[in-house]
């Protein structure tokens, strides 16, 4: 299909949780269950998960998304 996962992606200073790759997109992805979707952005930005990417030419999209504690479903989502 042309897409490569990964989860719990090691970097310098943390592990990204998840991290997308198609042809045009690098999707640099946290997740929480306890804390907020701008927390998750937050701490993409702080530990600088998509670094390791911004020099690869593919589109670079952020998601920080919050699940509900019951794990029902989504309750927060950012994208940048």
């Amino acid at each position: 299909m042309g897409v490569y996962t990964s989860a719990e992606c090691h970097t310098a200073i943390g592990r990204a949780d998840v991290i997308i790759k198609t042809d045009k997109y690098i999707y640099v992805m946290e997740l929480k269950r306890d804390g907020s979707a701008e927390a998750a952005m937050q701490q993409i930005k702080d530990k600088e998960y998509a670094k390791p990417f911004m020099a690869d030419g593919r589109k670079l999209i952020l998601v920080g998304a919050k699940f509900r504690a019951d794990m029902s479903g989504l309750d927060g989502l950012m994208i940048e």
